[in-house]
This record gives structure tokens, C-alpha cells and sequence, in this order.
């Protein structure tokens, strides 16, 4: 029998063997009522989750060690890949919002669905690494790299051109490009992978709309909000939070937006580990 990480972590945190925020409860929660629900108009198929955790264990990072997830990294990988509409097998998740920790492996996770979607999923179409600042926007891009330039098999299939922060895939044609502000130049531009990295640092949803505007057309693509928690409580990123909040409570619903947040609960002590 096929094994499930997905799954497992989920149950590992409902249980409550796995310690957890009441956000990350709900995510896997949510997960799990999904899975018992008939009605649903997706299905899980583990095979396809499987297949997204063990490609990135595949990539080796900068320093040549092999890349090793961790549960929760498994479960929103394995979430983003493998739940799917059940008649046309298009994937459930059109949107996604992370928000975790620093040091938690934001910019790989950003990196790893790069990797997967421009090597085996795109199709002539566009992957954006977007930020308010190029250099921010960098940081993603630079992740995508090192881990094609750490792999002699990965290099073979693409093309880096540094002086334009592009990256080109040979098998698929789908082009990986950093931007910053300026969201003028993606204007009309389709892409099938949107990272909208640090959303908290954003002012407006001005590039969040542009960027899942563009996938309006294309099948399969996701648009994907990875962030940490920010101090602007006036700003996109909060209003954003705050329907994703409703989203787990079940006070509203959108079956199409995959919601991972790791936070402290209200009551929480910060010295108490």
C-alpha cells in the first residue's frame, strides 16, 4: 500500500500527538472532513501527492547535501499536488497563502514548486518570482537556481541568463523570470506559477491581482502567497490573513484556496516552549 504523508501529518496534528496552532489544527482538519466528503467535487489522489514530495527529495541544495522535507513541508506539497477535481483531473488549488516562521524554508518551498512546475508541469508558459523589491524577488529566483546548478541533471535542462534574471526551461519552454516593482511589465503576460514572495511587505493587492489575473486562462496554475507575519494591520497581506481565517473557521467558503498558517495561539507564552 501506497504510503500517505499528506495525510499522516494531518492526523498527526488533529490527534494532538504533533503540538500545533489552532490554524495549522484547522488546515489539517480541513483536510481530513474533506477526505469523508462525499459531496466534494475533488478527490485526493496520493500517488500524484507522493510523486511532488519524493521530486523534491530529489534536489540537492547549494552545499551538495540531498534535500530532506519535513511533515508539514510534505503536507502542503502533497496538498498542492494532490488534491484535484474528479472529472477533470485539473488540481484543486488555483491559490495558495503560507505563512510561517522565518528560517522555515519559505525560499525553498518557493524553489521546489519552480523546480516541479518548469521542469515537468509548464508548457511554454511563465513562472514570476514577484516582490515589492528586486532584490526580495531575487532571493526566490536565486533559490530555483542553486538548486538546478547543484544538480548535474537539472543544469542539463535549463538555460540561466544572469543578466536578466530569466531561467529557461529546455524540456518544457517555460521561462522563470525575478520581478520587482515595476508590475507594469506583466501586464497581458499568462504564466502557470506565481510566487508572491514576503506578502506582508506589500502595500496593495495591485501584484497579487496581476499575477493570478494572468493565470485566468491556463490550466493549472497556481498563484502562490508565502510570507511571514508583517506589522501592517491596514495592509493587503492582514485583509488577506483575515479571509483565510474565516476560510478554516468555515464561516466562508472557497474550496479553490489552500491555507497553511503557523502562528501562536492568543493565550500562548512565548517562554514556554
Amino acid at each position: 500500500m501506497i504510503k500517505d504523508r499528506t495525510t499522516a501529518y494531518a492526523k498527526l496534528v488533529v490527534s494532538g500527538k504533533k503540538i500545533a496552532g489552532r490554524k495549522e489544527y484547522l488546515a489539517c482538519k480541513r483536510h481530513l472532513d474533506d477526505l469523508k466528503n462525499k459531496k466534494l467535487e475533488y478527490k485526493f489522489d496520493v500517488e500524484e501527492a507522493e510523486f511532488a514530495i519524493n521530486f523534491a527529495n530529489t534536489l540537492t541544495l547549494k552545499d551538495g547535501t540531498n534535500l530532506k522535507t519535513r511533515g508539514f513541508q510534505e503536507f502542503i506539497i502533497g496538498s498542492l499536488h494532490g488534491w484535484k477535481k474528479k472529472r477533470t483531473k485539473e488540481r484543486r488549488f488555483r491559490e495558495a497563502y503560507l505563512q510561517v516562521g522565518r528560517r522555515n524554508g519559505k525560499s525553498f518551498l518557493s524553489g521546489a514548486e519552480s523546480t516541479m512546475f518548469s521542469t515537468l508541469l509548464g508548457n511554454k508558459d511563465r513562472i514570476f518570482c514577484a516582490a515589492t523589491k528586486q532584490d526580495q524577488a531575487n532571493i526566490v529566483w536565486d533559490e530555483i537556481r542553486n538548486f538546478i546548478e547543484s544538480d548535474n541533471d537539472l543544469s542539463e535542462l535549463y538555460k540561466i541568463k544572469e543578466h536578466d534574471r530569466t531561467i529557461k526551461s529546455l524540456a518544457t519552454g517555460t521561462v522563470i523570470r525575478s520581478i520587482g516593482r515595476d508590475t507594469k511589465s506583466m501586464d497581458g503576460f499568462g504564466n502557470i506559477l506565481a510566487i508572491c514572495d514576503e506578502l506582508h511587505a506589500h502595500p496593495n493587492n495591485q501584484m497579487y491581482k496581476l499575477l493570478l489575473d494572468g493565470q485566468a486562462d491556463v490550466d493549472n496554475a497556481l498563484t502562490l502567497a508565502i510570507t511571514t507575519a508583517g506589522f501592517n494591520l491596514n495592509g493587503f497581506c492582514y485583509k488577506h490573513y483575515k479571509f483565510c481565517e474565516k476560510i478554516l473557521e468555515g464561516v466562508i467558503e472557497k474550496e479553490t484556496l489552500f491555507i497553511f498558517i503557523c502562528e501562536m495561539d492568543k493565550d500562548d507564552d512565548i517562554w514556554d516552549w
